[in-house]
């Protein structure tokens, strides 16, 4: 028996641990009420739950809230008396004997007279919503002619009393009769009468329809309801009464920093979670630095702009700065390097003025030109302009006839009613035609002049031909810093610097090392062979056939390339005279197999080691003591020991065998005994049959001679020692 040392009950050893797991009352707990971590005694737990749990006195307060709310309680809408007169009426006709009375019907009947109620009793959580929404007794309106009823009444009103109602069932009738569509009783529309059900519910433009703003929820006729949201919704004029008082407060501004209108209102919100040039933090490990929202893809890399000027990708090279314009800027895209012959603008400016001050001269001018300023009239840019033939002009002359008949023509069109798809057509074929038109008259030409030769103005100044452009530009830090390279017509200070992210940089520079490394290159010393970039400086340090070495000899010292080495060698006196050593070097680590098993295989120090300690077919002495002086193999020892001569093991061995045969000849032997005692004797004879005839057996695989350790000089089985070191037979000696 063995005592629970938490409960002190005394049980068997095999019950002990189930008693302890399932059944001690002094085993610990936890609490069972959900949220509750309490640990206690097992017999504790029932006091702790009922007095000190904080989740079962939440769960109970819990539970009476919810049964608070689920209190059935009386509808508050009151009865009216005539409903209640109809009741009392139904009451006397249910309290009338079986089977035309109805107990049941009578006592439901009885309690709604007494309680003036609608007899529901619903849960006071749910007790709002049926006063408001279910209730029958609630106070409704009829949406056709306005009157003031009970919800339960309604239906009845809308199908028989309502003169709405009767009135359009009369005129229904009345032309049900007759056969033919009728008007609709609100909206007067004539309508086919089995098209009036649909045309009621969904086509009248008199249909009662539901006030859309939120909160509202008045129902007006449907051609009237857009009018009621925009002008008498409550809450549209409650609405706009709201956004005049605060007007002030949600004035025009101006965001200092993007510059973009932003109410005054929201320009704090504005300025902390939306304005593109808010600084924030980059998100990538290891940079934490502080950039302009606007800014951040190109900083975390997701975006590249090339340079305006050199169009490299940028950032580039070792710089991981890009410049970038504060805003759209003016400047000239540069297509040649060729100055502007001199007096262009002027010459571009004279032949619109005489154009337009003789037009019957138009053609001598363009040829005036023509000839006068040839080197201009070659000019890529005002080639295009003035190459016009005879019927180029022709054609520029009738197109200002045309103009005028498509005016007047589309004049007529925009004071015509346009009802059918035949004359919209046109309107829109005249309109495209007169584009046409204008666009190849004079005045068309004389504008693109005029555009041509403001932005010759501006080439001028530069000294280079371009095309003036307005756009955001980005510069690469070279472009940026170089005079010559800085797009034209802009400063320095009118960009702002972005740098890409220093680990996102160190990133990209080790991705394209890593790439510029695994390219393979030819050897700078001309071996023939091809390296990777990154593998060159090892390749001319240990591999390269060309490169020098100096004689590994002290006392030599020259030095020659690495291809010449067995040259040298044949030639180096100091390399022949050390070269005995080191091919007895090579002959003590030339790879060997052990004489005994030839299995093992190894140095000669290796394989030494291996036939004079570890070697199961090695011949060794008898470890007896005294020994029997015979030599076996390491494998046989046990089997040696079994018949060993040995004057103690004999002595042993024959003490043994009396014993043996007198506990068998007394008969007092177990079977176990018995069984022992022949396997013993079998094994006995095994050993006596092993030994004996492996005179025989094992000379055939004995090896006839055995190898020095220090010389590997090959010698006889039988000899003490090696007879050219002197060194003793390793078996004799372990013997």
């Amino acid at each position: 028996m063995t005592e629970c040392p938490w409960c002190f009950k005394y049980l068997s050893a095999e019950m002990l641990a189930p008693h302890q797991h399932e059944e001690c009352s002094g085993r610990v707990v936890n609490c069972r009420f959900d949220g509750c971590k309490a640990t206690f005694r097992e017999e504790d737990r029932a006091m702790h739950e009922r007095d000190f749990c904080k989740a079962r006195r939440h769960r109970d307060q819990f539970a009476k809230s919810a049964l608070k709310q689920l209190e059935l309680i009386d509808c508050p809408n009151e009865m009216p008396e005539d409903k209640k007169f109809a009741l009392r009426v139904s009451l006397q006709r249910a309290e009338m004997p079986e089977p035309a009375g109805d107990p049941v019907r009578a006592a439901e009947l009885r309690f709604q007279i007494d309680s003036g109620t609608c007899g529901h009793r619903v849960a006071r959580k749910h007790m709002q919503r049926h006063a408001l929404t279910e209730c029958r007794l609630r106070p409704s309106i009829c949406y056709q002619c306005g009157l003031a009823m009970k919800a339960f009444q309604i239906g009845k009103h809308l199908s028989d009393d309502c003169p709405m109602t009767l009135r359009r069932n009369e005129m229904i009738a009345e032309h049900t009769r007759k056969g033919m569509a009728a008007p609709c009783p609100d909206c007067g529309q004539e309508v086919k009468l089995r098209n009036m059900p649909r045309h009621l519910k969904e086509e009248c433009a008199c249909r009662p329809a539901r006030c859309r703003n939120q909160g509202c929820g008045a129902t007006v006729m449907f051609y009237k309801r857009e009018e009621h949201e925009r002008k008498f919704c409550g809450r549209v004029t409650r609405r706009d009464e709201l956004v005049l008082k605060r007007d002030d407060r949600f004035g025009p501004g101006k965001c200092p920093q993007c510059t973009n209108p932003i109410a005054l209102e929201k320009l704090k919100y504005h300025l902390e979670h939306q304005c593109p040039l808010r600084m924030v933090k980059c998100s990538l490990f290891g940079c934490g630095m502080e950039i302009p929202l606007g800014d951040l893809p190109f900083h975390q890399g997701e975006t590249r702009v090339p340079c305006f000027m050199c169009h490299k990708p940028t950032p580039g090279g070792n710089s991981r700065f890009i410049f970038m314009s504060n805003g759209p800027l003016k400047t000239v895209l540069v297509t040649s390097h060729d100055p502007i012959p001199k007096d262009t603008v002027h010459a571009l400016d004279q032949i619109v003025g005489l154009w337009k001050k003789h037009p019957k001269l138009r053609r001598r001018v363009l040829a005036s030109f023509q000839r006068d300023h040839a080197d201009i009239y070659a000019l890529p840019e005002v080639h295009p302009l003035f190459d016009l033939d005879e019927a180029a002009l022709k054609k520029m002359d009738s197109n200002e006839t045309k103009m005028l008949e498509l005016k007047l023509k589309l004049k007529e069109c925009n004071h015509s009613v346009l009802a059918t798809d035949a004359e919209k057509q046109e309107k829109e074929r005249v309109t495209k035609a007169l584009e046409k038109v204008m666009a190849g008259r004079w005045e068309a030409l004389f504008e693109k002049i005029k555009v041509l030769s403001s932005e010759m103005a501006i080439c001028a100044k530069i000294g280079k031909r371009g095309k003036v452009v307005v756009t955001e530009i980005t510069c690469c830090e070279r472009c940026i810093h170089d005079p010559n390279m800085i797009p034209p017509l802009t400063d320095i200070s009118q960009y702002r610097s972005n740098a890409v992210c220093p680990v996102l940089f160190k990133r990209e520079q080790m991705i394209l090392q890593r790439e510029e490394n695994a390219a393979y290159v030819d050897c700078p010393r001309g071996c023939g062979h091809k390296v990777q970039r990154r593998h060159v400086q090892s390749h001319l340090r240990k591999e390269c056939s060309l490169r020098t070495v100096k004689c590994q000899w002290p006392a030599c010292g020259l030095v020659y390339k690495w291809r010449d080495r067995r040259l040298h060698r044949e030639k180096c006196t100091h390399y022949v005279s050390r070269n005995t050593m080191a091919i007895k070097r090579l002959i003590r680590l030339e790879e060997k197999t052990c004489s005994w098993c030839s299995e093992f295989k190894g140095t000669s120090a290796e394989v030494g080691r291996h036939e004079t300690t570890e070697c199961p077919l090695r011949y060794v002495a008898c470890s007896n003591v005294p020994s029997c002086g015979e030599y076996v193999l390491a494998k046989d020892q046990e089997l040696h020991n079994l018949i060993c001569g040995g004057t103690i093991m004999k002595r042993n061995r024959e003490m043994s065998d009396r014993f043996y045969k007198r506990r068998i000849a007394s008969g007092t032997a177990s079977k176990d005994f018995e069984w022992f005692w022949e396997e013993k004797l079998r094994k006995r004879a095994y050993a006596e049959e092993r030994l004996g005839q492996g005179d025989e057996v094992e000379d055939e695989s004995e090896p006839e001679n055995w190898t020095c350790m220090a010389c590997q000089e090959s010698n006889e089985l039988g000899s003490e020692k090696c007879k050219k070191c002197g060194m003793r037979n390793p078996s004799l000696e372990q013997g």
